[in-house]
C-alpha cells in the first residue's frame, strides 16, 4: 500500500501556510517537511531556512519540484500560478483535482505575497540545500535531526494507511508522534496537526469521523508533552488550527 497510496501531486498547497510559517521562526533553521505541492519547501526557504529536506511517499515529488522551480525562475509572480495550472494539463505527472482558486493560492503562500519575496526566493533557491527522501512518514528512514518539522495534515490519513477503528488510530498517532519527536533537535518544533475548519468548541467534540480531529483523546495520549494549539485564518470561513510540539528536553 505504501507504494500505491499517494500517487497524485497537489499543484499547490491547500493549507494557509502564510498564517503560521512565520510563527515557526524558520530563519537559519534546518527543516524537514512534506513534498507534494512543494509549497512547504518554497515557503520555508522564503522564510530563511538554512536547509530543507523533503520527505514524501510520492516518487513524483522531486520531478515536480524541478519542473515547478524552473517555471518560478521563468515567470513573473503575477503569472506564475496561472502558468503552472495551465501546464500541468500536459504533464505526465498525475495531479489531484483538489485545487483552490487562484486568489486564495496567492493569499496562503508567503513566497507569492509580493515581488520582493518572490525575487528573494529565486536567489535563495540557488544557494539553499534541498534534499529529497522517498518513504513512509509513519516509519521514516531518517537518521538526521532537525530544528523544525512541518508535516501538514498527514495524520488525517491515518485511517487510509492503517484501516481500523479510532482506538487503533489514536495509538498509531501516539506512536507516530514519538517517532517524529525523536527527529527534533533541542528546542525544535514539530507542526504535528493541521485542522481545517476547526473551532474552539470542537476541542470537546470526540465524534469526528477523522481521528486526529478528536483532540481530547490525543491530548490524553500525549500528556506531559509541550503541546500548543493555535487558531489561524482558515481557507474557508471557519478558522483553521495547528497543533505544535516544542522539544524542550533532550
Amino acid at each position: 500500500m505504501e507504494k500505491n497510496f499517494f500517487q497524485e501531486v497537489y499543484p499547490f498547497a491547500t493549507e494557509n501556510m502564510n498564517a503560521y510559517f512565520e510563527r515557526l521562526e524558520l530563519s537559519d533553521k534546518s527543516v524537514l517537511t512534506v513534498g507534494s505541492s512543494c509549497d512547504q519547501l518554497f515557503n520555508a526557504i522564503a522564510y530563511g531556512a538554512k536547509s530543507v529536506t523533503v520527505f514524501d511517499i510520492n516518487p513524483n515529488v522531486k520531478k515536480y519540484y524541478e519542473w515547478k522551480k524552473q517555471l518560478l525562475f521563468q515567470c513573473k509572480r503575477e503569472n506564475f500560478v496561472k502558468t503552472v495550472l495551465e501546464k500541468i494539463e500536459c504533464s505526465d505527472i498525475s495531479f489531484t483535482k483538489d485545487i483552490l482558486d487562484i486568489g486564495t493560492i496567492y493569499r496562503i503562500n508567503h513566497y507569492l505575497e509580493n515581488d520582493d519575496v518572490y525575487k528573494q526566493l529565486q536567489q535563495l533557491l540557488i544557494q539553499t540545500p534541498v534534499n529529497f527522501v522517498e518513504g513512509n512518514l509513519f516509519a521514516p528512514n531518517i537518521k538526521e535531526q532537525y530544528d523544525r518539522i512541518i508535516f501538514s495534515n498527514v495524520l488525517q490519513y491515518v485511517g487510509s494507511f492503517f484501516p481500523g477503528n479510532h482506538l487503533s488510530s489514536y495509538q498509531i498517532i501516539r506512536d507516530t508522534f514519538m517517532i517524529w519527536k525523536s527527529l527534533l533537535n533541542k528546542e525544535g518544533i514539530l507542526q504535528f496537526l493541521y485542522l481545517y475548519s476547526f473551532r474552539t468548541k470542537d476541542l470537546h467534540d470526540c465524534s469526528h469521523s477523522i481521528a486526529c480531529y478528536n483532540i481530547k483523546p490525543i491530548y490524553n495520549l500525549l500528556k506531559g508533552h509541550r503541546l500548543d494549539m493555535e487558531w489561524i485564518s482558515g481557507i474557508c470561513q471557519e478558522p483553521d488550527a495547528i497543533l505544535t510540539y516544542t522539544n524542550s528536553k533532550k
